[in-house]
């Protein structure tokens, strides 16, 4: 019987393991990868997460695709009573958590999403960690086909991903648009407001924020599907999917690891060598 996958890719995809895959994308085969990211990303560097939980990373390597994603089958907003950012959100009594993201519940409330903005933006505190330059080295060598992330801390764009390789679902403090009239506005336009913790206003009405898509699934049966977290979660769990795998553990470690396998170490820590010095010498 023909392989279907063959028919479909051009070739037979194979990959159980965590060095099948770093071989898939070794082989030349692998051309296009997509990089979802939610905000265990980050928390490597410093940015404190929305629970007591890390969450994950996950890349779909097109023809492969890995995940930086989420715990808990797909539960993206555990709570453990006095941590994570939403402690700082109780006095709004928010319906459900996800609320301060929700386009409808913006429109009715602002001002909590404008307090998480206060505590997440960019003041130049944190920097972006090894697997934030894991994806800018995937977009160095040609791989890198789009990275969504649901992060608004602009760690990417600060490891030197390029806008137009960027989908900030859940918006981005390089920019802002009005929800009524779409005015657009540079973000240093409204970073007082932000800083001061006030909803940012426009002529008429307020600002906008885009919620985060599920993208992970849109991947087509036989693509390789790759899940950096601490332990396989969502649609990882017992998938019918021949191609995925989950890569468990710390997701810095996990990365530089999977860097090692690509035999991209090197390549990475000179990355993060040449960012760093770069960001030192605009310090001065």
């Amino acid at each position: 019987m023909r392989n279907p996958l063959k028919r479909l890719f051009g070739t037979d995809v194979q990959c159980k393991t965590i060095p099948d895959v770093a071989d898939y994308i070794r082989s030349g085969k692998c051309q296009k990868i997509v990089v979802m990211a939610g905000a265990g990303i980050s928390t490597p560097s410093g940015i404190p997460d929305f629970s007591n939980i890390s969450y994950p990373v996950l890349v779909q390597l097109s023809i492969c695709s890995i995940t930086l994603h989420n715990d808990n089958n797909n539960k993206l907003f555990h709570r453990t009573p006095g941590t994570g950012l939403y402690d700082n959100l109780q006095k709004y009594n928010l319906p459900y958590p996800e609320a301060v993201f929700d386009i409808d519940y913006f429109s009715h409330d602002p001002q909590p999403f404008f307090t998480l903005a206060k505590a997440l933006y960019p003041s130049g505190e944190y920097r972006p960690n090894i697997a934030h330059y894991f994806v800018k080295l995937l977009h160095n060598k040609d791989l890198l086909f789009r990275m969504y992330t649901q992060n608004i801390d602009g760690l990417e764009r600060l490891a030197g991903m390029p806008e137009d390789m960027l989908v900030e679902a859940h918006g981005t403090f390089a920019t802002a648009t009005c929800q009524t009239c779409y005015k657009s506005y540079k973000g240093e336009d409204i970073k007082d407001s932000i800083i001061r913790g006030e909803v940012a206003k426009c002529e008429r009405s307020l600002c906008k924020v885009q919620p985060f898509a599920g993208i992970a699934e849109v991947a087509l049966p036989g693509v390789p599907r790759l899940l950096f977290n601490k332990q396989a979660s969502g649609p990882f769990l017992n998938s019918p999917r021949a191609n995925d795998v989950v890569a468990e553990g710390d997701i810095v470690d996990t990365v530089l690891k999977f860097c090692e396998l690509l035999g991209w170490k090197e390549d990475l820590l000179n990355l993060m060598e040449s960012s760093d010095a770069k960001y030192n010498e605009n310090k001065l």
